[in-house]
Order: C-alpha cells, then sequence, then structure tokens
C-alpha cells in the first residue's frame, strides 16, 4: 500500500511540507526587500519598519495574521516561543530588547547561519546582518516560530 496510488502522505508530512514552502516564500519576500528604506510605520511594497517587513513577508507567505509592532509579535502564544538563540531556525523572527532593556524594540527574521533580515533605523533600509554580534545576543529576547 505504501508505493501505490492509494497511498496518502500522514498530515503531519502535509504540515511540514506546507510549513517549508511558506518559509521559502517569506525568506524571499525579504531577500527581494533588501535596500528598500526604512521608514517608521511603514508596512511596504517600498518602505518599512521592522515590524512593517515582518508583516508584508507573512502575507506574502500566506499568513492572515494581522499587522502588529515587534512587541505583539513577540507575544503571539500560538507561535512557538524559542528561547535560546541556538535553537533559531531558518524562518524564525527574533525579538530584541530597547536600548534600555525595557521592552521588545525590535524584530527580524533569521535566514539561517547567524544572519537575519530585518529594517534597520540606524542603516536606513532593510538589511541582512548578523544577529549572534554581542550586541544582539545581549539584547534578544526571544524567537517565534510562526509556521
Amino acid at each position: 500500500l505504501l508505493y501505490s496510488p492509494n497511498a496518502v502522505p500522514s498530515a503531519d508530512k502535509v504540515k511540514g511540507e506546507v510549513s517549508r514552502a511558506n518559509i521559502l516564500e517569506m525568506i524571499a519576500a525579504a531577500k527581494a526587500q533588501l535596500g528598500d528604506p526604512y521608514i517608521r510605520g511603514h508596512q511596504g511594497p517600498d518602505s518599512f519598519d521592522c515590524s512593517g517587513l515582518v508583516y508584508y513577508c507573512l502575507k506574502q507567505a500566506g499568513s492572515s495574521r494581522r499587522r502588529y509592532n515587534a512587541a505583539g509579535y513577540s507575544q503571539v502564544s500560538d507561535w512557538e516561543k524559542i528561547t535560546s538563540m541556538n535553537n533559531l531556525e531558518i524562518g524564525d523572527l527574533v525579538f530584541f530588547y530597547d536600548n534600555g532593556f525595557t521592552k521588545v524594540g525590535h524584530v527580524g527574521i533569521y535566514v539561517g547561519g547567524g544572519m537575519m533580515i530585518d529594517a534597520s533605523s540606524g542603516n536606513g533600509k532593510v538589511v541582512k546582518r548578523s544577529c549572534v554580534s554581542s550586541y544582539w545576543k545581549s539584547h534578544f529576547v526571544c524567537g517565534r516560530r510562526p509556521w
């Protein structure tokens, strides 16, 4: 039966394939925005703030999640919470404290290899950069797995 035309993939396998496809679409959407200007409050398609970029990329990958700020996305309880940077996977959202360490002030999209894509106010544009430098490690709050 396993190799017959009547074989049906398990629900877990189907869910995994859909998740991988969504992650790849989200990462592709983020890469396509590299270099676009940072403008606070913008959510694309030609300019972004950090949470606006996340919203745009999630939407391009088929998510119907509404627009939140970085702190709001960090609290979405139906997304798996990642408490260690060592456990991040491609497609996870990464959240960082503001410089006062009082609240979540920034979000990026983890693309693997210690790198994230984010809309950077300091750089004035969407960038791909390390998220495992001492600065980012000290500001790390958590990750969330949206798929």
